[in-house]
């Protein structure tokens, strides 16, 4: 018997869940805009406590509460509504696993709703440097970093080799996660990190990052400014990403004079396969940079290979991690 067009799995319902995500993405971040999800916390509330709790419509705020109970983020027993086992989990602040980056990917909509200007433009519509951005948006992109690091920092560090270094350089520190992981592993070495202005201003508020005496946050277009020398390891996080090739082989030829005769350079981001369609979340991140950089990408690893090779760093080798990175480090043989 020929399936139905209509079935769960049939092709058409396949295309047709893909041209309405949008819809489930909206009301998922209508429910993080009105912070319901916290609202409810651990209790059961009825639409109206919810309502009156947050200023909105009763009937319309219903209405939204039972979307979320379709989405399996809220349980409905009979006119009172709990968080699910998951929103729980993940989506309230004291929670065991608590996602902190969904308002920085909620503050990316805008850009995304621009997609095919900037396909047809070849540039975003409305393009601003982070630098630019205002506070909120910087301390939503600072939390997002913080989440993801917490996993990922540990897993860098432990792959980077420390025993005999005396100072470190992270450029494009953000949240300082990195920093703190290695001033916490090594107290002898001396951190130093580099982030524009407005990110250093904000970093203390998600990172208490003036606990660990031997960290110094500098504010600096590291693109633009001198980033200073005499470093034996300088690490590079989900930065070169945001910028052009070329405007990366000027800053790698600045680590490498930075650095010290046998200095390494350790950089963690995605890469792309030279298929340039896997992995899947490396292609959709190919495509978050061209709404949001004027000329970023995932590079792929002949990419990176070639702009540690001509910046002349030696023993160039790549560490694929468990959460879809990848670790690749050249080292500096000379003292010039």
């Amino acid at each position: 018997m020929k399936p139905s067009l209509w079935s769960e799995n049939s092709k058409y319902n396949l295309i047709i869940d893909v041209a309405t995500s949008f819809q489930k993405s909206k009301i998922f971040f209508a429910a993080i805009e009105l912070n319901i999800f916290s609202i409810i916390g651990e209790d059961k509330l009825s639409a109206k406590e919810i309502s009156n709790k947050i200023q909105t419509d009763l009937k319309n705020t219903e209405r939204l509460l039972n979307a979320l109970c379709t989405l399996n983020f809220l349980i409905k027993h009979n006119d009172l509504y709990e968080n699910s086992p998951i929103t729980k989990h993940y989506l309230l602040e004291n929670g065991e696993e608590y996602i902190g980056e969904l308002h920085h990917i909620n503050d990316l909509w805008n850009s995304w709703t621009d997609l095919t200007y900037c396909i047809k433009k070849g540039k975003p519509k409305e393009f601003k440097t982070v630098n630019e951005k205002d506070q909120e948006w910087i301390f939503n992109y600072l939390l997002s970093l913080k989440w993801k690091s917490k996993y990922e920092a540990p897993i860098v560090v432990r792959n980077m080799n420390l025993r005999n270094c005396k100072r470190v350089l992270d450029v494009g520190c953000g949240c300082g996660s990195y920093l703190i992981e290695i001033a916490k592993n090594y107290p002898h070495i001396e951190c130093i990190g580099l982030d524009y202005a407005n990110v250093v201003g904000q970093i203390e508020k998600v990172s208490q990052i003036s606990k660990y005496e031997n960290i110094n946050i500098i504010p600096c277009d590291v693109y633009l400014q001198d980033i200073g020398n005499n470093y034996d390891v300088v690490l590079v996080s989900y930065l070169l990403q945001e910028y052009s090739l070329w405007d990366n082989m000027e800053l790698l030829k600045k680590i490498y004079y930075s650095l010290n005769k046998n200095g390494q350079v350790f950089i963690h981001q995605q890469v792309i396969n030279d298929d340039k369609i896997t992995p899947k979340s490396a292609v959709m991140n190919s495509l978050n940079m061209m709404v949001n950089t004027l000329e970023g990408d995932i590079m792929t690893e002949t990419e990176l290979w070639v702009i540690l090779k001509e910046n002349w760093f030696d023993n160039v080798a790549f560490v694929r991690t468990d959460f879809d990175t990848t670790i690749v480090c050249g080292q500096k043989l000379t003292s010039f």
